[in-house]
């Protein structure tokens, strides 16, 4: 039992200080005591005190009379915490041994031994402790506090421990040798390329209390996406230095066309490796962090800067010429992933030699930063500039992308920190590499400034004005540097050019993308606005008459002429109209999708942070706007983006050298509304009139209409679950109410809402795929105190329902919709007039073959046709507008029924009489 005991509380100091390296020999003996709390150089008590056997000598294992230890000693050796490094902790570790439970008064004290960087640190020492024993072995630990972000240097512990038993008789003063704690920053490599090599080497970890020969082991981490970053080859597992050979080709989407890559933060993170390394003793372990980044943040412009490592996707790049001086070469030529780090300021003119019809030549412009960030732009680009180029910088200066530093370190948010800079501050760059090339990171640095503590008001004053002008998303954040400078073609660098421009979504995606807080860009990406547009773009983008909607520049073409037309005092339905007359310049004509810049405007917020920058609000004219019966729709807010295009371009009723919309023919189809008439049956808008003896008809309109708008069910955003786990939102999947668990809604907060700007998506787990349906949007206003009319399908059936299609039962309103519009095909069909199906093999329209001769019939038939597209084309089977859906289809198929058959008692309530008119 006694023995027992003693392995008790050997196992318990060895599992508070630390698995030992090696297992100490145990030989009886008198005092209850090991050797081993002590010693770290893993002899055993047996190999130092006891007899070897054999020759007379005594036997081996037995006790040869060592003297009966203290009352009271230190057990083993004081040692820090693991996280010594800047922005760590600092530590007392340690045990207390004692043959009798008794009392600890501990006091500390603290000192810089040297310092060789960072802000000056003065270690305030614990307070004196006063701690219970037990008898046996008692871990201690004292925090001495954070070490600061940027202190680089050594640090001496001391204390001494005073011990009084449990009744005050015995008292050991126990005297400890002081240790030194060297503080070194962590490992961190950045920008050093795709497939190169990097030495780790462990020599700065702390080895205190790790006896003569600790082991280290290494082992890969997932990085800041939770993920382990492919293609890393590690040279060893064990040993203090070893060397990392970067991945090359894993880490880069490799699909895209030849030429510059541009790095958001989520590829940035995605190609970052974590090792950690764990240098193991005799009973603790000291453990490093090394992180490795193969690039750095970049819009992937033609302007490109000076030191950081640029890449470029093709079969097999050469240079072909570069500035004078310059000692920049590619590497990686024949990886797929060129890779060149320029060196001086220029061109450097690359051409790809295995494009599959053609030879591809890229000149990128090198530069550095503009020392004066954004001012440098002011002279030529801000309020009465000599040029008489329009003002941006004025509008620039007001939006949050100018503010958005000042405004966090100023107390705007608590949680602002140093890493939030690399998209707040101009080229912020951490390689050392990158240091000539004037970066927020490189002048901040050379001028002593370092991130505050707190964030509170007067933090951005006290910046140096230099770093003042580097703050905030900037002019070269989008256009890339030194963009007043360009390269003569002889080596030397002249003021003038042009700064990069482009509409592709990598210049947004390099800060709004990092797959973890910001995913704005992969949700995009699962939206109709990226290859489904494109696609679209591909057909219609280069018409002077579509390109408005259909090429992203088109688009800001005509926003940029309304809104200057807005400016110079015309009314916004006027201004639009009047741009609407005229087609979209050459210059302005492409193809490509649909990306950030085309719905916002980087440069102005237009007076509101509340409109998002977004090109066109409130007020959108529909219709053909080259002919007079426009509809004018206002007070549509931030939707007014979405509904200039997601409208007809055409009225039924309005004419076109006489001809009304409905009447005309195409290609031999009956030609109905452009695509997606949103805007028309949202609003009530844009069918045929029908008029009696009894005037017009009026459709009337659904709660939507006047509730609710784009934004507010297309980009509504999935709620995660609670702390506890909770469910705070609900989903349809395949028709079955479901939970959104944290699980799920990881899944699907790429798939629905926001920048998808889907309500409903498919969504594949292992071999299953499944529709979801974000009823969750609906659900924001149909639910009642006790849920009650809560939308668990699109399919609503409310409690106010009817049987509207006569089919005898009550049935979603989508169904409803679906089988009336088939209830209006077949009738039309039955006139003898044909259906067209599209692409995809769906009833889509109807041939203008078998249109009648005379009236009322034709009217009728034309009027049918154009109804039946435009609700089907919609595309929301009644949910946008239920009224107006239902009434408009009801209304024409009694029309062109009682026209076929000449009989007015011919009415759809007489052809299913159980059927409710809406």
């Amino acid at each position: 039992m006694k023995n027992l005991l003693k392995c008790s509380l050997l196992l318990l100091s060895a599992a508070v200080i630390g698995s030992p390296a090696n297992v100490f020999a145990r030989a009886s003996y008198g005092p209850e005591w090991d050797c081993a709390s002590c010693h770290d150089d893993g002899r055993t008590w047996a190999s130092v005190h006891s007899g070897t056997g054999g020759g007379g000598g005594t036997p081996p294992g037995t006790y040869t009379g060592i003297p009966t230890p203290p009352l009271a000693q230190l057990a083993g050796t004081i040692y820090p915490g693991d996280s010594v490094y800047p922005g760590g902790s600092l530590y007392y570790k340690y045990a207390l041994q004692t043959r009798k439970a008794g009392t600890a008064v501990v006091s500390y004290t603290v000192a810089v031994a040297s310092q060789t960087a960072g802000a000056k640190w003065i270690p305030a020492a614990p307070a004196k402790l006063t701690t219970k024993l037990i008898k046996g072995t008692t871990p201690i630990s004292s925090l001495i506090g954070a070490i600061p972000a940027d202190f680089v240097g050594s640090v001496k512990l001391s204390l001494s421990v005073y011990f009084t038993d449990a009744i005050g008789v015995n008292k050991v003063s126990i005297s400890l040798k002081p240790i030194t704690v060297v503080i070194a920053p962590p490992a961190n490599f950045y920008d050093v390329g795709f497939g190169n090599s990097v030495t780790l080497d462990a020599s700065g970890i702390s080895t205190v209390g790790l006896g003569a020969n600790p082991v280290y082991t290494w082992t890969q981490k997932p990085n800041s996406l939770g993920k382990l970053t492919p293609g890393g080859v590690l040279s060893s597992t064990t040993g203090k230095v070893v060397t990392l050979t970067t991945g090359l080709k894993e880490l880069v989407d490799t699909t895209g066309q030849p030429g510059l890559i541009g790095f958001d933060n989520e590829m940035v993170a995605d190609s970052t490796y974590v090792y950690e390394v764990k240098a193991t003793g005799n009973r603790r372990t000291s453990t490093g962090t090394f992180t490795v980044s193969c690039a750095v943040q970049s819009p992937g412009t033609s302007r490109i800067p000076i030191g950081v490592n640029s890449c470029y996707l093709g079969g097999n790049w050469t240079l072909t010429s570069k500035p004078s001086g310059s000692t920049a070469n590619l590497t990686h030529t024949a990886d797929g992933l060129a890779q060149l780090r320029p060196d001086v300021a220029g061109n450097y003119t690359l051409t790809d030699n295995k494009t599959s019809n053609s030879t591809i030549t890229i000149t990128n412009a090198a530069a550095k930063y503009s020392s004066a960030g954004a001012d440098s732009c002011y002279s030529c680009h801000g309020p009465d500039n000599q040029y008489g180029k329009k003002d941006m910088w004025t509008p620039w200066s007001e939006t949050a992308h100018a503010t958005m530093t000042q405004w966090a370190i100023d107390g705007g948010s608590s949680a602002y920190n140093e890493t939030c800079l690399k998209c707040h501050a101009v080229g912020f760059n951490q390689s050392v590499a990158a240091v000539g090339n004037r970066n927020f990171k490189a002048v901040s640095n050379e001028l002593g400034w370092k991130f505050p503590t707190k964030m509170q008001v007067g933090n951005f004053d006290g910046m140096p004005v230099r770093l003042q002008q580097l703050s905030g998303i900037q002019c070269e954040s989008c256009h890339g540097p030194g963009i007043h400078q360009t390269s003569t073609g002889n080596g030397t660098v002249s003021t003038g050019g042009a700064p990069s421009k482009s509409m592709d979504v990598q210049v947004c995606a390099s800060c709004h993308q990092d797959g973890t807080s910001y995913n704005r860009v992969a949700q995009w990406e699962n939206s109709p606005h990226s290859e489904g547009y494109n696609e679209v773009s591909k057909a219609e983008g280069t018409n002077a008459g579509c390109a408005r909607c259909h090429a992203a520049n088109g688009f800001t073409y005509v926003a940029k002429q309304v809104n200057g037309l807005i400016e110079a005092g015309t009314d916004a339905a006027t201004a639009q109209i009047n741009v609407g007359k005229v087609n979209v310049p050459t210059a302005n004509l492409g193809v490509g999708p649909l990306t950030c810049q085309t719905c916002h405007d980087p440069h102005d917020n237009f007076g509101d942070d509340g409109r998002h920058q977004l090109r066109i609000v409130d007020t959108v004219v529909i219709g053909d706007l080259a002919n007079p019966g426009t509809v004018t729709l206002t007070n549509l807010g931030n939707s007014g983006t979405c509904i200039y295009c997601h409208s007809s371009r055409r009225l039924a009723e309005q004419s076109a050298s006489g001809t009304k919309q409905y009447t005309k023919t195409r290609s031999g189809s009956i030609s109905g509304p452009h695509e997606s008439p949103v805007a028309e049956v949202f609003s009530g808008n844009g069918a045929t009139d029908y008029t009696g003896s009894n005037g017009t008809i009026t459709m009337g309109n659904s709660a939507h209409s006047s509730v609710s708008d784009c934004q507010a069910c297309h980009m509504y955003q999935l709620r995660d679950a609670d702390s506890r786990g909770k469910a705070l939102d609900y989903v349809s999947m395949n028709g079955t109410y479901t939970p959104v668990t944290h699980a799920l809604y990881t899944d699907l907060r790429n798939l629905l809402g926001d920048h998808t700007f889907s309500v409903a998506s498919e969504y594949t787990t292992g071999n299953v795929t499944r529709e979801v349906q974000n009823v969750a949007t609906c659900n924001q206003c149909h639910k009642d105190k006790k849920g009650a009319g809560l939308v668990t399908t699109f399919d609503f059936k409310g409690s106010t329902a009817k049987d509207y299609d006569g089919n005898g039962v009550v049935e979603g309103v989508q169904t409803e919709t679906q089988n009336l519009l088939e209830k209006v095909r077949l009738l039309i069909n039955q006139t003898g007039i044909a259906s067209t199906k599209n692409a995809a093999g769906a009833f889509a329209g109807f041939s203008s073959t078998g249109i009648s001769s005379t009236d009322p019939l034709k009217t009728a038939q034309q009027k049918a046709a154009w109804n039946w597209m435009l609700i089907n084309r919609d595309g929301s089977r009644g949910v946008h507008n239920t009224q107006f859906t239902i009434r408009l289809l009801q209304t024409t198929w009694t029309d062109l029924n009682t026209k076929w058959k000449a009989d007015p008692a011919a009415t759809f309530k007489a052809a299913y009489p159980a059927a409710v008119l809406r």
